[in-house]
This record gives C-alpha cells, structure tokens and sequence, in this order.
C-alpha cells in the first residue's frame, strides 16, 4: 500500500545494480516491517492496561 504519491511513480532501473545494495534494501525492509509489528503488540498492550481503569458508561 503506498504512503506517498512517490510511491506509485515506477522509477527505472541502472542495468548493473549492487547486490549488497539489494541486499542492505531487503533487510531495511524487513527490519522496519518487524519494528511495525512490534510497536503494534506494544501499543496493544499499553491500551489493554489503560482501558483497565476506565469506568464503563451506560446512558
């Protein structure tokens, strides 16, 4: 799902490209979509504990 207009631009390609530069890409990739679910789970859990207190209101 793209964020940004950038995002659905197809940008072309250099014939050579660097594998540890592919390399490197793939692994901020997936580093940042392990940070995404972390923080998830973490503000999960930080709204269970808040919702705890809350009183429940009936009108």
């Amino acid at each position: 799902m793209p964020k940004h207009m950038v995002d659905l631009v197809k940008l072309l390609r250099a014939q050579k490209t660097s594998v540890a530069a592919e390399k490197m890409a793939e692994q901020v990739q997936t580093l940042r979509e392990e940070l995404k679910e972390k923080l998830e789970r973490t503000n999960s859990k930080f709204k269970v504990a808040a919702n705890k207190c809350r009183r429940v209101k009936l009108f």
